[in-house]
C-alpha cells in the first residue's frame, strides 16, 4: 500500500465559477469532519462534472467500489447536490478509478 493518501473532490462545471470554489469548500470541509485524519498530509485533486446528474452517477460509482465519500448538498438557490469529496485514497487500484473524470480547470 502507497501511505502518499490523496483525496478528492469532483464539483460540477454547470454552476458560476465563484459557487464552484465555495462548493468545493463545503464539500471538502464536511468530508475532513468524517472521515479519519490521514498521518500525512492528503494530496487534494479537484475532478469536474458536467451537472448534477453527472454528480449523482459519479457518486453512484464510487459507492458501488466501496469508496467512501460525502456529497454536499447546497439549499441554496435550489442548487441541490454540488460536490463529493472523498475519504484519503492510499491505494493505487482505488486511485485509478478518478481517470474517468477530468482535473478540474476553472478557466474552461
Amino acid at each position: 500500500m502507497n501511505h502518499q493518501p490523496y483525496t478528492y473532490v469532483i464539483i460540477r462545471k454547470d454552476i458560476s465559477l465563484v459557487q464552484q470554489s465555495v462548493q468545493i469548500g463545503h464539500a471538502a470541509l464536511e468530508a475532513g469532519f468524517r472521515f479519519e485524519k490521514p498521518k500525512e498530509t492528503s494530496y487534494l485533486i479537484v475532478l469536474e462534472v458536467e451537472n448534477q446528474e453527472s454528480l449523482k452517477k459519479a457518486a453512484h460509482f464510487l459507492g458501488e467500489r466501496d469508496i467512501d465519500f460525502y456529497m454536499f448538498f447546497e439549499p441554496d438557490n435550489h442548487m441541490g447536490f454540488s460536490a463529493i469529496c472523498t475519504r484519503p485514497v492510499y491505494e493505487k487500484r482505488e486511485k485509478n478509478l478518478f481517470k474517468r473524470w477530468k482535473l478540474y480547470n476553472p478557466a474552461e
